[in-house]
């Protein structure tokens, strides 16, 4: 009960209590009888099809173009989520940005090979690697520490930075011959 208490009081501050992927309670059926396991497991199921839509995709698209675009469409799906109060609406821009995500990162392999010289490319894709790593790191510190100022203050960088990225993505030097695998 100490526990329940002091959640409790944590989200009074923000008005509403906040609940999973900064959505209302009520938004995914949480304290209603809902099912936050089944959501989950909706959005886990959209990796699935991350691999039939990158494949094609970069072969119509080119992975520069396949980059730009799931970067710009995961923004717009987080930005989206500000404006959605349903949870099938939630759960659909959930799976919208996992598989977009997912693609993102699949093009950005063939991209980032693209204007590094052969001989270089395993040390490159390491320290990228390892750059990631780092990241991801330090954006769980302060996603949690911007989440304690306002719930929506890391949403909103995130879908800043996404469509932020889109765009540097688009200085990127094309070489065709490197990465239009198909």
């Amino acid at each position: 009960t100490h526990t329940h208490a002091h959640t409790t009081n944590q989200a009074s501050r923000f008005g509403r209590s906040w609940n999973f992927v900064f959505m209302p309670p009520s938004t995914l059926g949480v304290g209603q009888g809902g099912n936050v396991y089944l959501f989950t497991f909706i959005v886990t199921l959209s990796y699935f099809f991350t691999a039939l839509y990158s494949f094609f995709a970069t072969k119509f698209l080119g992975a520069q173009t396949l980059l730009i675009a799931a970067l710009v469409l995961c923004g717009i799906s987080v930005f989206g989520l500000f404006a959605v109060s349903s949870t099938a609406a939630t759960t659909a821009l959930s799976c919208l940005f996992t598989a977009l995500g997912s693609g993102a990162w699949t093009s950005l392999a063939a991209v980032a090979a693209g204007p590094i010289p052969t001989a270089n490319r395993g040390f490159a894709f390491g320290l990228l690697t390892g750059a990631g790593r780092v990241g991801s790191i330090l954006s769980n510190v302060v996603f949690g520490a911007l989440a304690s100022t306002s719930p929506a203050l890391p949403l909103l960088f995130v879908a800043s930075f996404l469509i932020l990225a889109a765009g540097a993505a688009a200085f990127v030097p094309r070489n065709r011959a490197t990465y239009d695998l198909m």
